[in-house]
């Protein structure tokens, strides 16, 4: 598999509930990523605020689409990643897919992810699952645990929100998978703290493992994490990001742009 198609997997991410209510004017937009040397970019297919496909671009040309599912609540309910064949341009493949489960306060509990690596040539597929617990006065799950096609424990999860509902803190712990009714042993601890400004986007992150590990670190997607992490954005008129700029000891750089179309 291709670093660019672990990129692909690691930015499909869940859509952020705060601008639902902005994109309901605007049928997509486009987003520019400069996050590495390759040029990608993604388009956002938007139908009432939500965006039900996302059309995944390397130079211009087309690599992947995700198409999102909803339920009349609007809860996303399935999700697939579909990419061009790795023998034939003509032909797309489904690469993963994601089903969600709520429960009656429409709060997400669980999440079953299925990567086929039959397209990578390897046998078998790989399921995980993940269980959203402990939920605050917004619904906010405050942990999080994912476990293996086994049902066996091999990520944990503890996050803290403040009274808007954002992310502040989360402490994610990678667990060796167990044998037998072993509890799994803790491999790494990553700790991550975060700021935001007054339209709820993050302008300061701080993270920190153990065992200690030496920044800058270079991550297999193509990224590089640092200790400390400061970010800048331009907004228009009703506050929708256009462009986000990281500040990395002292210099500052863009690293995303979005553009909106009506």
């Amino acid at each position: 598999m291709s670093i660019f198609l672990l990129l692909l997997i690691n930015i499909s991410f869940s859509q952020d509930k705060k601008e639902i209510t902005k994109l309901k004017n605007y049928s997509f937009y486009l987003l520019k990523s400069y996050h590495t040397d390759k040029n990608w970019s993604i388009k956002y297919k938007l139908l009432n605020g939500l965006v039900q496909e996302e059309e995944n671009f390397r130079n211009d040309n087309l690599a992947s689409i995700q198409k999102n599912i909803y339920d009349k609540k609007n809860n996303k309910i399935e999700s697939y990643l579909i990419f061009k064949n790795m023998h034939n341009d003509n032909k797309m493949d489904t690469l993963s897919a994601n089903f969600f489960k709520y429960d009656n306060k429409n709060r997400l509990i669980e999440l079953k992810h299925v990567l086929r690596f039959s397209i990578t040539k390897l046998t078998d597929d790989a399921t995980t699952f993940e269980i959203y617990s402990d939920f605050d006065k917004q619904s906010n799950a405050k942990t999080i645990s994912r476990y293996d096609q086994n049902r066996k424990p091999v990520y944990k999860e503890n996050r803290e929100f403040d009274n808007k509902g954002n992310l502040v803190k989360e402490v994610k712990t990678e667990l060796e998978k167990s044998q037998n009714n072993e509890s799994a042993k803790i491999i790494n601890t990553e700790t991550c703290n975060y700021k935001y400004d007054k339209y709820n986007n993050v302008i300061e992150l701080k993270r920190s493992f153990d065992p200690k590990k030496v920044f800058p670190i270079a991550k297999l997607d193509g990224l590089t994490i640092y200790e400390t992490e400061n970010y800048e954005y331009e907004y228009n008129e009703i506050g929708l990001w256009l462009k986000k700029y990281v500040i990395i000891e002292g210099k500052k750089r863009l690293i995303e742009e979005r553009s909106f179309s009506k």
